[in-house]
């Protein structure tokens, strides 16, 4: 079993769950994990669809418990482990050897009965509520319990829809729909499901939140509906990262003190590539920027420069993993004076004390592999270039879920040494960054993140490097 984009986005239709942190492959990426992430509610449902080929008669769940451990990501295989413990069932998903999902539930044979249902939510809307975590206090509302059974049958086939009973299965989506697009609503991550059979003479589902644990950003729900009593336990997600605007980091700069660099920045459309060009841009450098899939982001980031009377701003799409000629014409063509390297995959990805060769290969394409090539390209420019190569404490601080980043980012040092050894017109630095403010830093609980302008610093020392 595996999900992929397209069904995500099946799923999002049925279940009224639009959150973009599963559907949507531009948001997602500044979001927590990077990437879109599986419904961890579709993923449940799944598990149960796989449990049920065990038998042929419709079943009712009379108690049942989900925890979502840890994310599970598009396109790779899950395995599903099905286990009888006295009177329950316990059904654990795993992805690349780690425990994602774990459900025990207690069923009984049963005879559904079915009450018609809309086929869509009329309380939900196709855009996620923002709110604050002062604003989820006491918050509650309600949902309809509805489901478009045609299109739950084509996705989950008609047998299985049968078996669970399309109002159960249309209660269970529903709880989707409320923490994805009501509270939490759009800052949100779902970390639990339990639930109880406890029949209520109603076509809708309430909730209401409970409580709300500021120290780790807990938000519990409790929701009534049709067959269930349901307590549902969310992250509240940390909201897309906003770094400082143009007119913020003015102050930090001096009038023209960058108009004799052309600077190339890869990875320009956020983090400290959007700072790097902000703080280029109001110092009055002449830019090539480039982006690798947040189109509008990097339209942004060239509008707030342009905004301030610096004309000399452009930008070129470019997967530095996957570049070629064509590509490096263009960056020859503009003739950098500075180079700015800030591509990276997913940086939080590994897991505590386990190494895992495939997410050290990604970190390797990106740090070493694909650098080394535009660092040959641009050598053949035959001109004196500086090179920001920015490294990490990581190394120093050996995080023990960080184990393939370091090893990529060590050697990267390393190559960078062999590098300006092998082409004497280029410099490259490569500090030791500590933990920045961006979209690849922050987390479900409070970490000390610093301010990313103190990139400034290293922009300007480069300025001044022989």
């Amino acid at each position: 079993m595996k999900f992929s984009i397209t069904d995500q986005l099946k799923f999002s239709e049925i279940s009224q769950d639009f959150n973009p942190i599963h559907c949507d492959e531009i948001l997602s990426r500044r979001y927590i994990f990077g990437e879109p992430i599986v419904h961890g509610t579709n993923a449940m449902i799944f598990a149960i669809k796989e449990w049920s080929k065990l038998s042929d008669s419709p079943f009712f769940i009379d108690k049942l418990k989900c925890i979502f451990r840890k994310p599970i990501f598009l396109n790779k295989k899950i395995t599903t482990k099905i286990e009888n413990i006295n009177n329950s069932i316990k059904i654990t998903l795993i992805q690349e050897h780690e425990i994602k999902v774990k459900i025990l539930m207690e069923v009984s044979a049963t005879k559904h009965h079915y009450f018609d249902m809309n086929n869509n939510d009329l309380y939900t809307n196709k855009s996620p509520i923002e709110l604050s975590l002062d604003d989820l206090k006491n918050y509650s509302g309600k949902v309809d319990c509805s489901l478009n059974i045609s299109l739950a049958e084509k996705y989950y086939s008609k047998e299985f829809v049968h078996k669970i009973g399309c109002d159960k299965l249309a209660e269970i989506l529903g709880y989707s729909r409320i923490i994805g697009m009501h509270a939490p609503g759009l800052n949100s991550i779902f970390s639990q499901l339990t639930f109880h059979k406890n029949t209520h003479h109603s076509n809708l589902i309430s909730y209401e939140v409970n409580s709300i644990d500021k120290r780790f950003n807990i938000i519990n729900i409790k929701s009534d509906g049709p067959n269930f009593s349901a307590c549902l336990k969310a992250f509240y997600r940390p909201p897309k990262v906003k770094q400082k605007t143009i007119e913020e980091i003015k102050n930090y700069i001096l009038v023209n003190e960058f108009k004799d660099h052309r600077a190339l920045i890869i990875g320009a459309s956020r983090g400290l590539g959007e700072i790097t060009a902000k703080c280029l841009g109001c110092g009055g450098a002449s830019l090539q920027l480039t982006y690798a899939k947040g189109m509008q982001d990097i339209i942004d980031v060239s509008n707030a420069i342009l905004g301030i009377n610096n004309q000399n701003v452009s930008f070129l799409k470019l997967d530095i993993t996957k570049s070629n000629e064509i590509d490096f014409n263009d960056i020859k063509q503009f003739k950098p004076t500075h180079v700015f390297y800030y591509a990276t995959p997913f940086i939080f990805s590994g897991s505590k004390n386990k190494f895992s060769r495939e997410k050290y290969n990604k970190f390797r394409l990106y740090y070493l592999d694909a650098f080394e090539i535009l660092v040959k390209n641009l050598s053949e420019l035959n001109k004196n270039i500086k090179i920001l190569y920015p490294s990490s404490i990581a190394i120093d601080e050996e995080p023990a879920d960080m184990l393939e980043y370091t090893l990529a980012k060590k050697e990267g040092e390393e190559l960078c040494l062999k590098l300006e050894k092998k082409y004497p017109n280029l410099k490259i630095l490569c500090p030791r960054l500590p933990r920045l403010y961006t979209d690849q830093t922050v987390s479900l609980t409070s970490v000390k993140n610093e301010d990313p302008i103190q990139i400034l610093d290293i922009i300007r020392s480069m300025s001044n490097r022989d």
